[in-house]
This record gives structure tokens, sequence and C-alpha cells, in this order.
């Protein structure tokens, strides 16, 4: 299977990725190439390619992953010329639908109402507790999909639950009523792989290795830590 890719230069170097308006052939995806550099790769070998290719392979499959460094406002643009790009290329055979980690499913509701236009701008803030970046970063895509009707999920576990398995291990979300457990996906979650483990594992030392001695292990946005701590010594 081939994958496309976006490598994109340093943010503070950059130009900006727009995205405008279309007219009657929808939105459009108007980026500049040499903010980013789009690679496909087949068996091992890489080949370039263009945003519009990545944008025509994402309708072969059900889900994109988008990965990001959260304050890179290059990341963030790059996202949003592949939802406008999906939308025009897709949008009229296939739901598409828009999920951020940003969110915690807690707030799904509130979400929803904002984008039916039940509520305002400021009172969605207020409740769904966006990262400090979502002006500039986020509120971009959050817009998009309401001015088109895309659903947006909310799709984070709460932080709340996340702390409950960093201090006291998987077990703690047994307790956990029915009400809280419509939050989360169905239990037990699965285990991660060996492999997929020691890479994590090795990713958070390397990030936290100058905090480590001071505040011990890490709790990820998964619940893992980045020592492992199944009993929660925290």
């Amino acid at each position: 299977m081939g994958w496309v890719q976006a490598m994109m230069h340093d943010a503070h170097m950059s130009k900006a990725i727009q995205s405008g308006a279309g007219g009657d052939e929808g939105p459009r995806v108007d980026t500049n190439q040499d903010d980013f550099l789009v690679v496909r790769t087949v068996k091992g070998a890489v080949q370039p390619s263009q945003l519009d290719e990545m944008v025509l392979a994402a309708g072969e499959h059900d889900v994109v992953l988008a990965g990001e460094c959260h304050d890179d406002p290059t990341a963030h643009r790059l996202e949003l010329s592949l939802l406008s790009g999906c939308f025009a290329a897709h949008g009229k055979t296939r739901e598409v639908v828009l999920s951020l980690e940003m969110f915690e499913t807690d707030v799904q509701g509130t979400l929803d109402e904002y984008l039916r236009g039940d509520i305002r701008e400021r009172d969605m803030l207020a409740d769904c507790r966006p990262w400090g970046n979502y002006m500039e970063s986020y509120r971009p895509l959050i817009e998009f999909a309401k001015d088109n009707g895309i659903p947006v999920v909310a799709a984070n576990a709460p932080r709340r639950y996340v702390s409950s398995v960093g201090r006291l291990g998987r077990s703690a979300l047994e307790k956990l009523s029915a009400t809280s457990l419509r939050h989360l996906p169905p239990l037990p979650y699965d285990q991660p792989s060996d492999n997929y483990r020691e890479k994590f594992e090795g990713q958070m030392r390397a990030l936290h290795a100058p905090q480590e001695g001071a505040h011990g292990a890490d709790v990820s946005a998964s619940g893992s830590t980045s020592n492992d701590k199944e009993d929660g010594e925290k």
C-alpha cells in the first residue's frame, strides 16, 4: 500500500497555506508548494507527489490520520487544505467527518449545538475546554465544518479518566458508573502491541528526559505512562 505524506518546512520560515471558496465547484485547495514537500511511498520507494493526489488517495480509505505538532500553524493550515479538498472531491458521494483530539468526548453535545447554530461561539468555548491556540489553529477547521454541515467528533477521552488510569491503572475504569462509561470506548480496551509500546515509551523518554527526575511518569492522552506503571505509582 502506498502512503501519501506531506513534510513541512519550519513553520517560522513557511508561507501561509490558504483555503478559499471555489464558486460553483465548491472549496478549492490553494497551497504554496514551497511550504511543504508531498511524497508518496510505494514499496519503500519515495516518489514526488502533489496535495491533489493526497486528496484523491484519501477517498480510497475510510479513515485518514493527520499527525501534527499542536503548536505548528503550518500543519493546521495543511489540515484545513486537506479537509476542504476532501469535501470538494468526495463530499457529494461520501460523508466527510472531522475528528479532533482536542475536544473530549463529554463535550460532544455542546459542540453539536454550536455546529447547528443553537449557541454562541463564546458559550461553546467556555464549555468545550479547547486548547489555548484554538482561535488561530483550530477555529478555521471548526468554522469550515460548521459552514458546510460537516460533523465534528470530539474524540479524546476526558482528562479526568486519563488521570485516573495514570494513577491507579486500568482497573480504575471498572468502578465508573454507566453514565461515565458513555464517554469511553468499550472496555476492556486493547493493549498496545510490543512494538508500539517500545516506540511510544522511547519517544516519551526522549521528550520528557529533562523533567523525568522531577516529575516521575508522564501520562499520555491514551492513559499510558512514560514508564508504564500499570498499578499507578505516581
